[in-house]
């Protein structure tokens, strides 16, 4: 067994475990069961690629062809993934029309899909192997198109972005995801501008999906922000809170949080906050994470950062020690203090102190 026989196989594997778990958050979250379609999507790609790396595609003709409609999937997928993930929204049946697209590669390719066993493995071999691009060259460019375009709304959203921190994970593998559609692409162009058809060249788009389940299965298992999110997905997944419920807590958690600043207290807990509002300490652990989708620890720290964020630019306490600020709003150390001022703003305080010391205010 080769080397890229087993990369393909490992990577495949891993994409459907990965996509099982997203199903099973059972969530009425849109965007956990995008993501798990992605995946699976990935997986099938994949698939297509052992079977034909491995000629065994003789033996499964009909599964020759499967990754060139699910490509055209990936980009719209992850797009609302990301845009679900950081805006908040819910799905709408009208986003449905964003897949048309997919229309006009399968019209181009449905005498392929519909062609007898023989038939395919002819069009493989000829195709893929002997370089006689016996196939039509417009869906391959279409693709090309609605990749870029999607990769554009993807980088839009990004740079957008307001919220920064409250979907890290998500924010990340956008970001990881934005070069593997590019090494995609790249692959498509290579392998039609060569006379004779070259697997390295298409490799490249299958490396690319490879690498970006290897990160996708690096930040579910590493990564505390990913952890987190699906822990709770899995904990609160057959609750009754609605929405509405939700909303009116967190909105409590809020009003709280900015009027009587509760979060300068090093030792204020969960309990505190569950009683000043006026409810369980369970129902207070859902509404923030469904609500602001963090955990009671992340959004006490979130607010003190912003209030060091403030601190910092603020005249009046420009005599003050940067640990000294720290201790101010609510860190119990050095190390948390720093930790948590990285998580939130992506720098460090003295960095962020140098950047805004033009900028005072007070």
């Amino acid at each position: 067994m080769d080397f890229w026989l087993v990369v393909f196989l490992f990577a495949m594997i891993q994409s459907l475990m990965l996509a099982f778990v997203f199903f099973r958050l059972g969530l009425s979250d849109w965007k956990y069961h995008l993501f798990g379609m992605l995946l699976l999507c990935i997986s099938l790609i994949l698939l297509d690629t052992t079977l034909r790396h491995s000629l065994l595609y003789k033996q499964f003709p009909h599964i020759i062809g499967i990754g060139f409609l699910l490509n055209y999937l990936i980009c719209p997928l992850h797009y609302f993934f990301f845009r679900f993930s950081i805006k908040g929204y819910s799905w709408r049946w009208t986003y449905l029309l964003a897949f048309l697209p997919l229309i006009v590669p399968l019209y181009m390719r449905l005498p392929l899909y519909l062609s007898s066993e023989d038939e395919k493995i002819r069009f493989y071999e000829d195709s893929f192997i002997e370089g006689k691009f016996g196939i039509n060259l417009l869906p391959t460019y279409f693709e090309t198109v609605v990749s870029l375009v999607y990769v554009i709304l993807i980088i839009r959203l990004i740079n957008g972005d307001k919220n920064k921190h409250q979907w890290l994970w998500a924010k990340k593998l956008s970001y990881a995801f934005v070069p593997v559609i590019f090494i995609h692409l790249a692959g498509t162009i290579l392998m039609r501008i060569e006379p004779v058809y070259s697997f390295s060249y298409a490799y490249l788009q299958y490396i690319g999906l490879a690498f970006l389940i290897l990160i996708v299965a690096y930040n579910l298992m590493y990564r505390s922000e990913l952890i987190k999110a699906t822990q709770v997905a899995f904990k609160y997944k057959n609750s009754k809170m609605g929405r509405a419920q939700i909303e009116e807590y967190t909105a409590l958690v809020k009003q709280c949080f900015e009027k009587e600043r509760p979060f300068l207290d090093p030792f204020f807990n969960q309990s505190q906050l569950a009683n000043a509002i006026g409810i369980s300490n369970n129902n207070l652990s859902q509404a923030l994470n469904a609500g602001v989708e963090m955990t009671f620890t992340d959004l006490v720290n979130k607010y003190r950062v912003e209030e060091m964020k403030r601190r910092l630019c603020d005249n009046r306490y420009k005599n003050l020690t940067l640990l000294a600020i720290g201790y101010d709003v609510g860190f119990n150390s050095k190390s948390s203090m720093a930790r948590n001022f990285k998580k939130f703003t992506g720098t460090t305080p003295s960095q962020y102190l140098k950047k805004n010391a033009a900028h005072p205010i007070g």
